[in-house]
């Protein structure tokens, strides 16, 4: 049930160009919303490899099977993705769609990568994120404050629980960001109380804020999250 997360703590740890930070918070509890601002950085210098930057959930708690291990994920990308959408011309523009990956499962309509629609962004554009339960739905919205314009995905998570808020910059093919990626204003919602604060763990890189509870340890505030490729 665990190897998911020793997976992303060995990707961050052995493989030098990944950054990230994760927010966990125990199996008997689950997120049910996050909202997160992510500022979109300059083009990166080369056309060459890929660049997956992007907030998303995992699953750690209730209901884990049948579906298994899969991230919800709102991704900005360079380059080509396995996102099933209409993508810009390659190396074009900057561009994002929220997604479901699940490379561990097998249980159908659950593999392999689903998306929404994809909208192209530009440097500078603040993207407001939000990933929002409704029953057993999961919806990602994601909105472009410069161009007023947004894009969203739904999928039905069978009551998975969300446990592992997840906060990544994942190149591949030799691909360089070049320049920090910021995310701002970082809220995040409980099932239950969580009188300690989610547990954090990330590379030596990364700048978080410290978390703020609410009075009732039912939701989370974190200023800023910055990660520089390593």
């Amino acid at each position: 049930m665990f190897k998911k997360i020793y997976f992303f703590f060995f990707l961050f740890a052995a493989t030098s160009s990944f950054a990230g930070v994760i927010f966990s918070i125990p199996s008997n509890n689950r997120i049910t919303h996050m909202r997160v601002q992510m500022i979109v950085p300059p083009k990166p210098a080369a056309a060459e490899g890929t660049l997956f930057l992007w907030p998303g959930l995992q699953p750690g708690g209730a209901n884990y099977f049948p579906i298994n291990n899969g991230v919800l994920q709102s991704v900005l990308t360079w380059g080509p993705s396995c996102a099933p959408t209409n993508q810009p011309p390659l190396y074009s523009t900057w561009w994002i769609s929220a997604q479901y990956v699940n490379t561990y499962g097998s249980d159908p309509g659950y593999t392999g990568c689903l998306s929404g629609p994809a909208m192209s962004v530009h440097p500078g554009d603040v993207l407001t994120i939000t990933f929002s339960l409704s029953n057993e739905v999961w919806t990602q919205t994601i909105y472009d404050h410069n161009t007023e314009k947004k894009v969203e995905f739904q999928i039905n998570m069978m009551n998975q629980a969300q446990n592992y808020a997840i906060f990544s910059i994942e190149p591949y093919n030799n691909a360089i960001l070049g320049h920090s990626l910021y995310f701002h204003n970082i809220v995040m919602d409980f099932a239950d109380e969580l009188p300690s604060g989610p547990s954090i763990r990330g590379d030596s890189n990364a700048h978080v804020s410290t978390p703020i509870l609410s009075n009732n340890n039912k939701k989370c505030t974190i200023s800023e999250i910055i990660l520089q490729q390593q």
